[in-house]
């Protein structure tokens, strides 16, 4: 859709199972990262692990079994930390 928070924001309501992104800043998702764990939602780095607002990736999946299946097979980018 063009925009992190509201793709974020489609997984949280349901609209979608899952969602990953590389190059973000911490303004295009921390908001949305919000509402997303309210929603119940799986919120991690791209990797899988914690996420850290600064290290300019985040995958956010309906459940963390979801997750745990697709987010393995992503080539991961590493962006200088915001």
């Amino acid at each position: 859709m063009g925009s992190a928070a509201l793709n974020i924001c489609f997984v949280a309501r349901g609209a979608c199972d899952l969602y990953f992104e590389y190059g973000l800043h911490i303004w295009d998702i921390a908001a949305a990262s919000l509402i997303a764990k309210e929603a119940g939602c799986f919120v991690a780095g791209a990797d899988g692990l914690t996420l850290d607002l600064l290290k300019r990736n985040i995958a956010v999946a309906c459940t963390k079994e979801l997750a745990d299946q697709v987010l393995p097979h992503l080539t991961h980018i590493n962006y200088e930390s915001d």
